[in-house]
């Protein structure tokens, strides 16, 4: 007891605002010791400046025809001007697209410009890169419409009296930054004002921002919680301070701001490392922060390494410890099913935190994808991260399949945790269940991203909605939006012949749910089913109680207690009581450009009413391959 309760004490000190108070970078590194340590980027940074003829030596030809023949069809391309009605848009219809897809086209067409001449280095995409640096420079804004309501002034419509930086205004910084350092030479051959012009616009838009204002919410300064925007913007804005800023001075206050701030996103992500924002954002949330680890690494010349500490090395591993099968991960939140992911990355990740897992893994996405440009990499033993069984406390995540020898048979993972996660949805208790690597019950993922997507109307779509996941309705009653809206009484347990999951999902509901509690268990049964068990206990019934389950499988009923999920490999028999449980299917259109990229215009939401009329109630499902083949 004496232990529990020091144990309880520690926690209190160590705990802020739902922040663990790991400081991780500041508390070791101090802004005077990145003076003497931070060099001049001539002496760490990998890329050789242009002309080179290095880059044409080391890529394979099939990439380099590639990126050549992008190139080429952006030599007609216009560069042009982003209208205001582009981003009034935002405000009059909530439309991101008007202004983001010119967005889109312009920096993609720079970015083919700039790495086939540096690439090539013969100066044919030369005065399309000039044009494109310059129109860059130009633009109102760097960001996009739905962010600019950082600024003090209202609407979408960019103060160019005050730069903000969102996302993709970092972004754009660090791009230019990287070109003004490859290509000043050549560009103060053409005229010193392209490149004068391209760090002018980097200090007024970035730099001075970055360094005079602390209010910006992704700072993490005022210990409010922040997610990827704090790694995302960082990781940018300290590429930018590293290869443009020439004081050393300066760049050492800069850098240190850089950490202090990356404290905060590290201080909020819980111990056992999992993304709650799913796979898609890893991507822009602990792989951005790995890359400012290594810029750091390396512009220090390796005085600077916490690749240690083990909350980055949990940070890493989430990428294989997310993975289903054939580029399935796990996408709880805001997260497409399908998802790719930079093998070099994972590699050098794994060989920072010297974890041989993640440097097998990024060799087996490698040797998936026929990405050869890595000898090391594709050298290196390729591994499959099929693991039995997983469980992560903190974000009370836990799953695994039928056997770590093979993707055949069940997957299952399920989830506690509160309605309050970063890019949330309200789905306490949900589940995702593949079979043969094929998904049978899913979260449908991100929702197109509009002026909507984060304000008041955002649980009325239904990708964010309890009764779209895979959990019950209760008295009518949806789950609600709200930390007070949680998993109690989790439980994980795992042996060679069984996995179980179970947890009390009650408090997920409001107080009109009338529910005492509903305990829901996961019991997977390594090599012959799959049962999700009900038990619940309501203070009231007065309204229609249901277990909801989303499906991209075609469903039907075909006897009285069994309903069929098929696809065109798999087919899974879903066995109950019927006198317990009236199943209804329900197909839909999808009616979301982003959710049709993982599951396609149509799904199926799978309802079995609860017959029962009485307040306490035990109900069960069995999920089995059918005994007959798929034809």
């Amino acid at each position: 007891m004496r232990l529990l309760l020091t144990s309880l004490l520690l926690a209190g000190i160590l705990t802020l605002n739902g922040q663990t108070q790991r400081n991780v970078m500041s508390s070791k590194y101090s802004e005077e010791y990145l003076k003497k340590v931070l060099t001049d980027p001539s002496k760490w940074f990998s890329e050789p400046g242009y002309p080179t003829q290095d880059r044409w030596n080391e890529i394979p030809a099939e990439r380099r025809n590639d990126i050549i023949k992008r190139a080429e069809k952006q030599l007609a391309y216009d560069w042009r001007a982003i209208s205001a009605s582009s981003f009034l848009a935002f405000d009059a219809i909530g439309n991101r697209d008007s202004m983001q897809n010119i967005d889109n086209e312009r920096k993609d067409a720079l970015a083919n410009l700039v790495e086939a001449e540096l690439l090539e280095a013969k100066g044919r995409f030369l005065n399309k890169i000039v044009d494109g640096v310059w129109s860059m420079c130009e633009e109102s804004f760097w960001g996009i419409s739905a962010h600019v309501n950082r600024q003090k002034q209202p609407g979408s419509l960019p103060d160019v009296t005050e730069p903000v930086i969102d996302l993709f205004a970092s972004e754009k910084g660090a791009k230019l930054a990287r070109i003004h350092y490859l290509m000043k030479t050549k560009f103060d051959s053409i005229n010193p004002l392209i490149s004068q012009r391209i760090t002018y616009e980097i200090n007024r838009r970035i730099l001075v921002p970055y360094y005079t204002r602390n209010d910006f919410s992704w700072f993490g300064f005022n210990d409010q919680f922040v997610n990827n925007w704090n790694p995302w913007i960082n990781s940018n804005v300290l590429s930018t301070i590293l290869l443009i800023e020439k004081d050393p001075n300066v760049r050492a206050k800069g850098a240190y701001k850089a950490m202090r701030s990356m404290d905060k996103y590290v201080n909020f992500v819980k111990a056992d490392g999992w993304c709650d924002e799913g796979p898609s954002y890893w991507g822009v949330a602990g792989a951005r922060l790995f890359w400012s680890l290594e810029m750091f690494y390396q512009a220090s010349g390796g005085q600077i390494n916490i690749f240690d500490q083990p909350i980055i090395h949990n940070l890493g591993k989430y990428i294989y410890n997310a993975y289903i099968g054939d580029d399935y991960y796990v996408n709880f939140a805001d997260a497409a099913a399908k998802n790719t992911h930079s093998p070099e990355l994972i590699f050098k990740w794994g060989e920072y935190s010297n974890d041989p897992k993640m440097m097998g893994f990024a060799s087996f996405l490698a040797k998936r994808k026929g990405y050869t440009s890595n000898k090391k990499l594709n050298d290196y033993p390729a591994w499959e991260p099929l693991q039995k069984s997983f469980w992560f406390p903190d974000n009370q995540i836990a799953g695994g399949r039928d056997s770590e020898t093979s993707s055949n048979g069940f997957y299952m993972v399920a989830k506690g945790g509160h309605n309050e996660e970063s890019h949330n949805h309200n789905d306490v208790g949900n589940c995702i269940v593949h079979f043969n690597n094929k998904p049978i019950l899913i979260d449908a993922g991100k929702l197109y991203y509009t002026k909507y997507s984060f304000g008041d109307k955002r649980y009325t779509y239904w990708p964010t909605r309890s009764n779209y996941h895979n959990v019950p309705t209760i008295n009518g009653v949806e789950q609600h939006v709200g930390k007070e809206y949680a998993a109690k009484s989790v439980v994980f347990g795992s042996s060679d012949k069984q996995l179980q999951f179970s947890l009390d999902i009650a408090k997920a509901y409001p107080a009109e749910a009338k529910v005492d509690f509903w305990n829901r268990t996961y019991t997977l049964n390594r090599g012959k089913s799959l049962v999700i068990q009900d038990k619940y206990k309501l203070s009231e019934v007065k309204g229609e109680n249901c277990l909801n389950f989303l499906t991209c499988c075609k469903a039907s009923i075909i006897k009285p207690g069994v309903v069929q999920l098929k696809t065109d490999s798999v087919s899974i028999e879903i066995s109950f009581d019927p006198k317990a449980l009236s199943p209804v299917i329900e197909e839909f259109d999808t009616d979301d450009k982003t959710v049709e990229v993982s599951w396609g215009k149509r799904l199926t939401r799978l309802r079995f009413k609860i017959l029962s009329k009485k307040p306490e109630n035990k109900l069960e499902l069995t999920f089995k391959e059918s005994i007959a083949k798929i034809k």
